[in-house]
């Protein structure tokens, strides 16, 4: 007998495989995962029966709890973690079906087997709708227990399984989605970086259009300066023409303010802020031109600016003027370097073929009046010419 009880034991911990994975073509699983060992309640208000399973279970190498009533199995259930609840569904005061309410109210993970000595079609669906994963009638066998326990576990594992994979899912979705909003981000970014180029671009060319179309440098200089005060807005565009040592206000935008402005029209090489610009040939950028040391800053606390920059207008070596804007509240036109910069530079290309053509039209102009000049004075000799060829 003791031999027999040896042999019952040890067949009750060889691992009971899912009925999906025992049948194969020569009757035995090729492959299985382990059963793991648990956390296993025992509730039942008989200790004889509490203690036999608790007996089974452990040697199955579980850890078990047991309690009398389900006040007991509440208090243990919050203290320890649990995997699978065995109870009576005849307790006192509590009974087995409402501890299964109260653990499906606190987890929906945790396995739970029914047991009773008098099952009911009615005992046996309450319990199920409840959540019971099986139920066990008395008196219930060694191995009966085992494999319904085994196959909770596996329950559970399966279970527990599908709830990493579902957060893992969660979270690659999650890091996919802002990975798509940070790319949807860039791609927006990128093409507001396009659509501001592409209006840069459209500005270049209609400032180099606006210059090449004029003839005369005065026209040339006021479509330049209106191109740029739709480009970048500032409050007054002017621009100064380098003659020798000085700069010689040529134009400005708008109009209206130059009535009113008191700045010099004159103004030496390096003295300001436009003749550091010009002699320097690179661009001066002035937040605040009232603390800018380059500035005559009584001139420019009547014209109330104070931000400003001079960009010169440079013809391959040859510096020609400087462009000048103005805001009368604080702007950062460096912001706008890069854009103030090229538009100089198609304004220095317009306006070299202006001036160009001044130069023509003044040597004409002389060539004009020095053979005016020669007509008069042969007709003085007696119509004899001056010159022979």
């Amino acid at each position: 007998a003791a031999c027999d009880s040896q042999l019952d034991l040890e067949r009750a911990r060889t691992p009971l495989m899912p009925p999906s994975l025992i049948a194969g073509k020569d009757g035995l699983a090729t492959t299985i995962e382990a059963i793991p060992m648990g956390n296993i309640l025992v509730v039942d208000d008989e200790p004889s029966i509490c203690l036999t399973v608790k007996a089974f279970l452990e040697f199955d190498g579980h850890s078990v709890f047991t309690a009398e009533n389900a006040n007991v199995a509440l208090a243990l259930f919050e203290q320890h973690p649990v995997d699978v609840v065995l109870t009576d569904i005849i307790l006192p005061e509590v009974s087995g079906m409402e501890l299964l309410r109260k653990i499906r109210e606190r987890s929906a993970d945790v396995q739970v087997i029914m047991m009773t000595g008098e099952p009911t079609l009615e005992t046996v669906s309450e319990s199920l709708r409840l959540g019971a994963m099986d139920y066990l009638q008395k008196p219930i066998g060694k191995n009966d227990i085992l494999k319904t326990v085994r196959n909770a576990l596996y329950v559970k594992q399966l279970k527990d399984e599908k709830l990493r994979l579902e957060k893992e899912n969660q979270n690659y979705l999650a890091h996919l989605e802002q990975l798509v909003e940070k790319r949807t981000h860039a791609l927006a970014a990128s093409e507001e970086i396009l659509r501001h180029r592409a209006e840069e671009l459209s500005i270049l060319n209609r400032l180099a259009r606006s210059v090449n179309e004029n003839i005369t440098l005065d026209d040339a200089v006021q479509c330049g300066l209106q191109e740029i005060m739709n480009a970048v807005n500032p409050d007054l565009a002017v621009f100064f023409l380098l003659s020798g040592d000085e700069l010689v206000l040529r134009g400005r935008y708008p109009e209206l303010q130059g009535s009113n402005w008191p700045m010099q029209n004159v103004h030496e090489l390096g003295s300001c802020i436009c003749g550091v610009a010009a002699k320097e040939g690179k661009t001066v950028f002035s937040r605040d031109v009232t603390a800018d040391p380059h500035c005559l800053q009584m001139e420019w606390r009547k014209a109330e600016f104070r931000s400003f920059a001079a960009l010169p207008l440079v013809s391959g070596t040859e510096t020609i003027g400087v462009l000048g804007i103005a805001s009368s509240s604080p702007r950062d036109f460096q912001e706008h370097a890069s854009l103030l910069e090229a538009l100089a530079n198609e304004m220095s290309i317009g306006l070299k073929k202006n001036l160009l053509y001044e130069e023509v039209q003044r040597h004409a102009q002389e060539l004009k009046t020095s053979l005016t000049r020669i007509e008069e004075a042969e007709a003085l000799i007696g119509g004899e010419p001056l010159f022979r060829l």
